[in-house]
């Protein structure tokens, strides 16, 4: 995997966030997917991107880190957010 913030291919904001953070992807999006895992590493959000941004929406989480994966045919992206 290529860890996101050393990557401008994929960006997520604001981060920290109370629950709704925007991922915005510079790669093609299409046959690709984007995975929230909390910090047990359980699937927690899967979600197909329709556009080069996307809308997350953790309100509904708990507190804590997360990690999310934006995964295409040939990458895989990672990086940490904090929900506050």
């Amino acid at each position: 995997y290529t860890p996101a913030p050393d990557n401008k291919a994929f960006r997520i904001y604001p981060n920290p966030s109370s629950g709704i953070y925007t991922v915005h992807c510079n790669k093609p999006y299409e046959d690709s997917v984007i995975l929230v895992y909390d910090c047990f590493g359980k699937l927690v959000l899967k979600i197909k991107p329709e556009s080069n941004e996307t809308h997350l929406d953790l309100s509904g989480q708990s507190p804590g880190v997360y990690v999310v994966k934006f995964v295409s045919d040939t990458n895989v992206y990672q990086q940490k957010i904090i929900k506050l």
